[in-house]
């Protein structure tokens, strides 16, 4: 068995090269061989750098994919893979001893399955603000962490894997690729690519396998454990479920639902009462469902315009 080891970056060097550096005391169980993949989406540092510097200690090669977005990067890994699977980790990533040599058990485990998943630990190198830990949840959870009490064995629908973590069997996602319109991008911090991907998996009739010895441990920049990072993170979380679910039901003004503008007038309102009225963790708990909302408010007017540009009489 061969497999394939997909890293997709963008101006990330210092995190890259501690990724790699960490990849030096893996190895996959004999007789099976592998290879990184380091896909460099336009990155202006020094990443074509440390990847060199890397040569001989890895077997690791560098592709460049001009397309911005982290879904054409992973297309584009998918497309230069070799192995009989691969699996698809981060720049900021440390994975574990045993990372390839549990994607190899499970594999023969579950001959059948055509992804695996495993559990993805923070790892925060500065402690965050517990109020926003309490306001903004998945910040506790570093973003994309999995809690490893799951049995190994195939994932229910609404249990995801995620890019961090996660492996596919090549010949069962022959022929699919990451949607473009979504996946984040240096302009829209859009989500749900490696879930909608898995979802048109599952719909092949391939099961989906957690794997809780394919462990990893996820890096969290302290950039992003600030209001402001937080308020755009879940915005854009609000327009990846209108990207991934379509514009919602309803009577539209300028593409939006009416009752959609109406929730966030009023959640607008309430985080400018919260602001002097209510206790930190309350005003926070607001300013999130705001930016939510707005997020889905943003990608509803995105896709009007979409709509127009590509019918402008119908939608005249």
């Amino acid at each position: 068995m061969h497999l394939t080891v997909a890293i997709c970056t963008w101006n990330r060097a210092r995190l890259l090269e501690k990724t790699l550096d960490r990849m030096t005391e893996v190895r996959p169980p004999a007789p099976v061989s592998w290879d990184i993949l380091v896909v460099d989406n336009n990155s202006t540092d020094a990443t074509a750098d440390v990847v060199r510097n890397f040569e001989g200690r890895l077997p690791i090669r560098l592709v460049v994919e001009s397309q911005q977005g982290l879904s054409h990067a992973r297309n584009r890994a998918l497309a230069e893979a070799s192995g009989r699977y691969i699996l698809f980790t981060d720049d900021d990533v440390l994975v574990g001893d045993d990372w390839l040599g549990a994607l190899v058990r499970g594999a023969a485990a579950w001959p059948d399955a055509g992804g695996f998943g495993g559990p993805i630990e923070p790892w925060f190198e500065t402690t965050p603000d517990p109020t926003l830990c309490e306001a903004f949840p998945l910040l506790a959870r570093g973003f994309c962490g999995i809690e490893d009490a799951r049995p190994e064995g195939p994932l229910s629908d609404g249990q995801e894997v995620f890019g961090a973590n996660m492996a596919f069997r090549v010949d069962a996602i022959d022929g699919l690729s990451f949607d473009p319109n979504l996946g984040a991008s240096a302009t829209v911090g859009r989500e749900g690519e490696e879930v909608e991907f898995s979802a048109r998996l599952r719909g092949r009739g391939y099961p989906i396998v957690w794997l809780p010895a394919m462990s990893v441990r996820h890096y969290v920049d302290p950039s992003r454990m600030t209001l402001s990072y937080l308020r755009r993170y879940y915005e854009g979380r609000g327009r990846t479920t209108v990207r991934r679910e379509g514009v919602p039901d309803g009577t539209q003004l300028f593409g939006v639902p009416r009752w959609l503008l109406r929730r966030w007038l009023g959640q607008a309102a309430l985080v400018a009462r919260s602001r002097v009225t209510a206790g930190r963790v309350d005003y926070l708990t607001n300013v999130r469902n705001e930016r939510y909302t707005r997020g889905m408010l943003k990608e509803c007017l995105a896709i009007s315009r979409e709509r127009r540009r590509e019918d402008p009489l119908r939608h005249a």
